[in-house]
């Protein structure tokens, strides 16, 4: 599956819980050597892609996460908080499997307030 536009395909195993609500959204990337997925935007203006604010924990592999202008590198036990607002992706450029945790919150309620 391609995300945000990225290169080749990622595995995604998604929980669901049942189908439950909950304010918080998990799900795993299995990101083979020279897959990404592509650097995206979540914020409140354009919910095209959901006003999320999102947490990525590194579990396996090596790999970079554009983050607005830098290249953060990233490898197990490494976690990152992209906001909503921060544009970012993450990339597997080392010869194993990626695999990332990934946490998501919707703040579509979000009224701009701290």
């Amino acid at each position: 599956e391609r995300i945000h536009q990225g290169l080749g395909s990622i595995g995604v195993r998604l929980f669901d819980f049942g189908g439950a609500p909950s304010p918080a959204n998990f799900l795993i990337y299995t990101i083979p050597p020279g897959s990404s997925e592509g650097v995206h935007l979540h914020n409140v203006v354009d919910r095209s892609l959901g006003a999320f604010d999102e947490y990525y924990y590194i579990l396996e592999g090596t790999g970079v996460m554009p983050i607005d202008d830098r290249l953060v590198a990233v490898s197990p036990g490494d976690h990152v908080h992209t906001p909503m607002g921060v544009r970012h992706g993450i990339e597997n450029r080392g010869p194993g499997t990626l695999r990332v945790f990934l946490t998501y919150i919707n703040r579509a309620s979000y009224d701009g307030r701290p």
